[in-house]
């Protein structure tokens, strides 16, 4: 009767007193000396017992302390994340990036059970993936392996760069996410998430990649335009009509530089997102009304769970006197007139990083870099015209201008306050509009206005070459 009795003041003493901090652990093992005929009673066997003989004690083992635990502990990773895909509603992108992320766990820490999850396995699975690589998937084709603990070793071995710990924090706060939807009291497989609050202190001190970009100078800005379609408006054609040249490079960089937003909200436009106020100024609608589109570069999703930082992502921007006189509205209503629904209809879908991803491959790597020989060091890419356009919005010489105003056209956070974020509308665009007009940059003054026949004839020769594409792909899959 006194076993009952004992087990009560060891849940009690070892375990409600550490799960009320979050920190209790799954199983907890102790060494408490009991009198041997206790042992028939605990369930204990023979040969165990035997050892307990001599002096009349035994060692009782680890000891299952809360019934979640106790009714699925045994439960394993993967049959977690397959619960957990069945009841979300997840967009091909975020399913595509999750199941990506619970892979990794799952694979680096072989399946583990629930119950055996605390926070020393979190930490062993930031070690394993601080071991890894950058790019894995592009480490498994050059090593020519899938073997995640294989190209681990051979990034040891050949003192390749890994993983930096912000990257690795973020893939942690993917696993937190499972781990925490385990806890919630709809699914109550896990008692506590041993991942919740992992890397907190790093993502306070650390900054985003893309916040680390540099500006681009004069002189950069100068060797990006100075291509021959923005001397001409238009690309080179052949005889029989192709052509290598696409609409977006003569644009994404423009609008880019007098708008200043990331590379997938203008990938993404659609023609009804470049809107006529009632008082005939143009501007840019950054909205969240389409399934497909992304917010940033960081390829998050977006939609009826959409984050803070999307919500404030949606705003209006007013488009640049120089925008219009180079053309934007007379090519916007040529690709109407045409049938098109999209302000750049070349650009292929990525189930992940959406539209953004052909654009940012074309401008970072085979402009910047091979065309125009920058260095690829990571500091200079498409979001550096965002800290361009910031940069000398910053500098215009007008008190009107304060961070709210700047706030609103970049998409950021409001203020700190309720009541700057909720209850302060943001500036209709005839307001923001001698704001951006101020906007000067020499670099643009030769570019010519754009060809929108020879664009249409472009988008034409894309739109075959990617239809050639596909077809292709299908017969691939059904031979």
């Amino acid at each position: 009767p006194r076993v009952p009795r004992l087990s009560r003041v060891l849940r009690y003493d070892f375990g409600l007193s550490r799960f009320r901090r979050n920190q209790c652990p799954v199983r907890l093992g102790i060494s408490v000396q009991v009198p041997s005929e206790w042992l028939s009673s605990l369930g204990r066997n023979s040969q165990e017992a035997s050892r307990g003989a001599a002096n009349g004690v035994v060692a009782v083992p680890a000891i299952a302390l809360d019934p979640i635990t106790a009714r699925h502990g045994k439960m394993r990773f993967s049959e977690l994340f397959a619960l957990m895909k069945a009841t979300k509603t997840w967009c091909q992108g975020t399913l595509s990036r999750m199941t990506t992320e619970a892979g990794l766990f799952q694979e680096l820490m072989h399946d583990p059970e629930l119950g055996s999850i605390e926070i020393e396995t979190v930490t062993e699975y930031a070690a394993k993936l601080s071991r890894l690589p950058p790019d894995i998937y592009q480490a498994k084709r050059k090593f020519n392996t899938d073997s995640l603990a294989e190209i681990a070793e051979i990034a040891e071995r050949e003192k390749l760069k890994r993983k930096e710990s912000i990257t690795v924090n973020g893939h942690v706060r993917r696993l937190s996410e499972i781990l925490g939807w385990a806890t919630e009291s709809r699914v109550r497989k896990m008692a506590f998430n041993p991942a919740s609050g992992f890397g907190k202190d790093d993502k306070k001190n650390k900054k985003k990649k893309q916040d680390n970009r540099d500006e681009f100078s004069d002189d950069d800005l100068a060797l990006i335009f100075s291509a021959d379609w923005f001397k001409t408006g238009t690309g080179k054609f052949n005889k029989s009509g192709s052509t290598n040249w696409r609409p977006h490079y003569y644009w994404l960089p423009l609008v880019g530089l007098f708008v200043g937003g990331r590379i997938n909200e203008l990938s993404q436009l659609y023609l009804k997102d470049i809107v006529k106020s009632e008082s005939g100024v143009w501007y840019f609608d950054f909205n969240l009304d389409d399934r497909d589109k992304i917010k940033d570069d960081g390829g998050n999703d977006i939609g009826p769970d959409g984050s803070l930082k999307t919500i404030n992502s949606e705003r209006i921007v007013p488009m640049h006197d120089c925008l219009v006189r180079l053309g934007l509205i007379v090519y916007v209503e040529a690709l109407k007139k045409a049938g098109h629904k999209r302000l750049f209809p070349e650009l292929k879908h990525d189930d992940v990083k959406g539209y953004g991803k052909p654009a940012g491959s074309w401008f970072n790597e085979r402009y910047l870099g091979k065309t125009l020989g920058m260095k690829r060091d990571g500091r200079k890419t498409f979001h550096s015209f965002r800290h361009t356009f910031l940069t000398a919005l910053g500098h215009l010489e007008n008190p009107e201008i304060g961070e709210r105003v700047i706030a609103e056209i970049a998409g950021h956070v409001r203020g700190e306050t309720e009541s700057a974020n909720v209850y302060i509308k943001d500036r209709a665009a005839e307001k923001l509009k001698p704001v951006i007009d101020r906007l000067d940059f020499a670099a643009v003054a030769d570019v010519a206005p754009f060809k929108s026949q020879d664009g249409l004839k472009a988008i034409k020769w894309a739109l075959r070459l990617k239809l050639s594409a596909a077809r292709s792909k299908i017969l691939k899959q059904k031979a």
